[in-house]
C-alpha cells in the first residue's frame, strides 16, 4: 500500500513540474514580451488622450531624453 501512495505521488509531482515548467518558459519568453509590448502602446495611446497629442509627445521626447542623460552618467 505504502509503494502505491509513493508511486501515486511521484507520478503526480512529475507532471506537476511537467506542467509548470513549460508554462512557466512560455510565459517568460513569448507572451511576457507580448503583453509588454501592448502594454506599453496602450499606454502611451492613454497618455495621447489625456494630455493631448502635442503635450504627450513632449513629455515623451523629455522622459527619453532624461534616461539617455541618466545613462550616459552612470558609465
Amino acid at each position: 500500500m505504502n509503494s502505491l501512495l509513493l508511486m501515486k505521488g511521484l507520478v503526480l509531482q512529475v507532471l506537476r513540474y511537467g506542467v509548470y515548467v513549460p508554462y512557466l518558459v512560455f510565459y517568460s519568453f513569448v507572451l511576457g514580451p507580448i503583453v509588454g509590448g501592448i502594454l506599453m502602446v496602450g499606454g502611451v495611446a492613454v497618455l495621447s488622450l489625456i494630455l493631448g497629442p502635442k503635450t504627450s509627445w513632449l513629455a515623451l521626447k523629455k522622459a527619453y531624453r532624461e534616461e539617455e542623460v541618466r545613462g550616459l552618467s552612470t558609465h
